[in-house]
């Protein structure tokens, strides 16, 4: 099965910015995202990072987190490096 995995580089993703006013649901997106601060990043899924982040117009909307899969954990579930405007993809049914 394939999912989308945002990368550590210098180009840009488009997205949405989500804000909770419940600092204690970070744990929970931790669990979501198989991120574990305490393993070695090369054991995790995703990675947390923080990271300036922009409005289409280039203004900066501040910092927040994000989650990031290593090239190396993309290499060995067999992903593809996907270049230009990502809307969705297609998932086969469980």
């Amino acid at each position: 099965m394939g999912y989308p995995a945002m990368t550590p580089g210098d180009g840009k993703v488009n997205g949405y910015l989500l804000s909770f006013a419940d600092s204690t649901l970070l744990k929970a997106l931790d669990d979501l995202e198989d991120y574990q601060p305490n393993k070695p990043t090369s054991k995790n899924l995703y990675n947390r990072h923080y990271i300036e982040v922009y409005e289409l117009t280039g203004s900066s909307l501040g910092w927040a987190w994000v989650y990031l899969m290593t090239s190396e954990k993309i290499y060995q579930l067999g992903g593809i490096l996907l270049d230009g405007w990502w809307s969705g993809c297609s998932l086969p049914a469980n």
